[in-house]
């Protein structure tokens, strides 16, 4: 197995990107099946309990993370605005080139 990531990144390192790209799939499979053998030792209100748990974890994250997710779709927006004028104006300076030629 080559480590084509140790040009940015110390060897170990490397390595270890290198067996979790490889095994990604596999370690994933083993997780989902970690976490189904804890919840089938749950019972029905620790189920429910994780499951209140979790909500509230993700309106934390959303909540803590609403202003940056609105700067990002904002800088979005006033980038693809930016691009739209410039590729309007590259197109006007493009007429009157072909205007001016045509005059000649």
């Amino acid at each position: 197995m080559g480590h084509q990531f140790a040009t940015k990144m110390g060897k170990k390192q490397s390595k270890n990107r290198a067996y979790y790209t490889v095994n990604q799939p596999w370690l994933q499979k083993q997780g989902r099946e970690r976490m189904a053998r804890g919840k089938a030792a749950m019972s029905k209100e620790q189920r429910e309990e994780a499951h209140v748990q979790h909500n509230e974890n993700a309106a934390r994250y959303h909540a803590a993370n609403q202003k940056t997710i609105n700067e990002k779709a904002a800088e979005v927006r006033c980038q693809a605005k930016c691009d739209r004028e410039q590729a309007v104006e590259r197109e006007r300076k493009m007429q009157e080139m072909k205007r001016l030629k045509g005059r000649d």
